[in-house]
């Protein structure tokens, strides 16, 4: 993960970062990047993930 934002307001987070690897197709080694937006909210004292989004970079 890079580039990770986290942004609280209250009981509700929100959670970007960039994932990057290197993913195999076959035999052709092929890289990945991904962002991500998640959105979080405490519930009873524990977090718990309301939202994802996922999108190729």
């Amino acid at each position: 993960m890079q580039n990770q934002t986290l942004t609280v307001s209250g009981d509700v987070a929100l959670v970007r970062h960039h994932f990057s690897a290197q993913a195999l197709k076959g035999t052709e080694v092929v890289p990945t990047e991904i962002e991500n937006f998640q959105v979080w909210q405490k519930l009873d004292g524990k977090w718990l993930l309301a939202g994802r989004q996922a999108f190729k970079f």
